[in-house]
Parts: C-alpha cells; structure tokens; sequence
C-alpha cells in the first residue's frame, strides 16, 4: 500500500487473489505480511541500490542490474541459504573423508 491504514482499535482485514493461469493451477508460496510498524521499511529493509534497481521494470533492466539483484537475492534468499549451509557441510564431510583416508594410507604403510 503506498499509504498505511489508519484504523483505531481492531479490525478484521479480509483479501482477496484471483488467479487466472489455466484451470488447475494454484499460487504456490504466497507470502502475505501485514504490520503495525510505524516504519515498514526497518522490518525487511532493502540497500538503497537494490530499492534503485526495484524501481526499473523488469523487462528495461540491463544485464548488469540483472546481475546485481540476482547477487543480492542470493544473499537473502532463504532456500539458497539452506543450500549454501548444506553445500557446506558437504565439503566439510569431504574433508574429514580425505583426512581420514590420509591417515589411514598412512598408519597402512608404516606397517
């Protein structure tokens, strides 16, 4: 909303999505975030620069801006955080396998 609601006490907000993409297609992950803050922007904030890149359309975006929002979505995507932790954890289980080979060859030929 580009002006918050000013309602005094409770309120019972109701929405509405239509989708018109075929017949047996749903939203999937639908994300919806209502909030009483003052300033909205402190809960999720967004760099200067990203807001900037935001403001062009998608379609009138050099590659460059394109390069510079999938850079900062990676950084707070959360499921390419999970895959980035769980990329890590591999590679450290490859290196306690690698070491662990090591030290075996080791202890087999000095025998």
């Amino acid at each position: 909303m580009k002006e918050p609601l000013n309602i005094k006490g409770g309120v019972k907000l109701g929405f509405r999505f239509d989708s018109y993409h075929g017949n047996n297609h749903t939203i999937g992950r639908l994300r919806l975030s209502v909030t009483n803050e003052k300033d909205p922007g402190a809960l999720w904030p967004v760099p200067t620069e990203v807001a900037d890149l935001l403001a062009v359309h998608a379609a009138k975006r050099t590659l460059e801006q394109q390069r510079l929002l999938a850079a900062h979505y990676r950084t707070v995507s959360p499921t390419i955080r999970q895959i980035e932790r769980e990329i890590f954890r591999v590679n450290e289980r490859e290196n306690e396998l690698a070491n662990h080979k090591i030290h075996r060859a080791r202890d087999e030929g000095a025998r």
